[in-house]
């Protein structure tokens, strides 16, 4: 072995490992390597720290399970209360030194009181020798005895059923989860985002649109001189309060200019910012040659001059997939509850 590169992998509560590389090679690892190394450690330590949490969240589980049963055994079988079983499992394993789930396991697969011989059980004296070791299923579901092997059914041996009693495990069942009730903020959550994502849909379909105006077959140019400015204004007024709810104006520009020996004396100025200017201003004008009547602002036909629309335009429809999306998640829960 001429190289060696070792890194510690780290966990939240300390170093569980390294991740060693090896050469025979002296010399072969180069000055990045380390790093390298590192990276791959880092993410090794997080990924190994993982599966050791999800192995002790299954063993947990499992012990739970193997615990209940157990408890039912004893309660079924020696009349104990729910508390007292519990107490008996734990006070064995305290006193044997082994985990609780191994005690379990030896009262569900012989069905007798792990605390005999210790004082504890029924009919017990106190200060005698320790339960005996838990028997093991043979191969084929048989069980060991001293006086041959005696045909148990193959699998976990379950515990003896009374006619008319009721099955020890499930002598207490666990608690049914709490119906959670549907919650009105789950209506409001969907009104307001299904509300937003119809109004960004819409505002977004119509910016695209604009996006697609094209002006690059005004060829012609011809100086022009703004004759009129017409503002509208839309007011929705309420009498019954006396005051205006909103305004909005409609500005529209006015030219009169020659083109194509024709003479228009009042053309609407259309395209890019026609507002911006003023009665009396002279500007140059962009027109169609097949059709000199309709002029526009020489900066709409610039190319790409209505880009910026589309881009605004995307970004109104993504957020509106993304109310939409918040829409459908709140309806979904609020379906999920009774």
């Amino acid at each position: 072995m001429g190289s060696v590169i070792s890194c510690a992998l780290h966990a939240p509560k300390g170093v569980i490992g390294a991740l060693n590389l090896y050469a025979e090679a002296p010399g072969c690892y180069g000055p990045g390597a380390r790093e390298v190394a590192l990276l791959f450690a880092a993410q090794a330590g997080s990924l190994l720290a993982a599966a050791r949490a999800a192995d002790s969240l299954r063993q947990a589980i499992q012990t739970r399970e193997r615990v209940g049963v157990a408890t039912g055994i004893l309660m079924e079988r020696h009349k104990m209360p729910a508390d007292r079983a519990l107490e008996r499992l734990a006070e064995v394993a305290r006193m044997e030194g082994v985990p609780v789930r191994e005690v379990a396991d030896r009262v569900i697969e012989t069905g007798r009181d792990p605390g005999r011989g210790w004082g504890g059980g029924a009919g017990g004296g106190g200060g005698g020798p320790p339960p005996p070791p838990p028997r093991r299923l043979a191969p084929g579901g048989d069980r060991t005895e001293p006086g041959g092997p005696r045909r148990r059914p193959t699998g976990v041996v379950a515990a003896r059923r009374t006619p008319g009693k009721a099955d020890p495990a499930m002598a207490h069942p666990p608690n049914p989860a709490p119906a959670r009730r549907r919650s009105p903020v789950l209506l409001v959550g969907t009104a307001v985002c299904g509300f937003l994502a119809l109004v960004l849909l819409i505002i977004g379909t119509v910016f695209v649109f604009l996006a697609r105006a094209d002006y690059s077959g005004h060829t012609g140019r011809a100086e022009a001189v703004v004759t009129d400015v017409v503002v509208t204004e839309d007011t929705d007024s309420r009498p019954d309060r006396g005051r205006r709810d909103h305004d909005d104006e409609d500005i529209d520009v006015f030219v009169a200019y020659t083109a194509e020996g024709q003479t228009f004396d009042r053309a609407e100025l259309t395209g890019l910012n026609p507002s911006d200017h003023t009665v009396g201003e002279t500007l140059t004008v962009a027109y169609d040659p097949a059709d000199p009547g309709r002029p526009v602002t020489v900066e709409s036909t610039q190319p790409g001059a209505f880009r910026v629309f589309g881009y605004v335009g995307a970004g109104l429809l993504a957020g509106g997939a993304v109310a939409l999306a918040g829409a459908i998640a709140f309806t979904a829960a609020f379906l999920r509850r009774r």
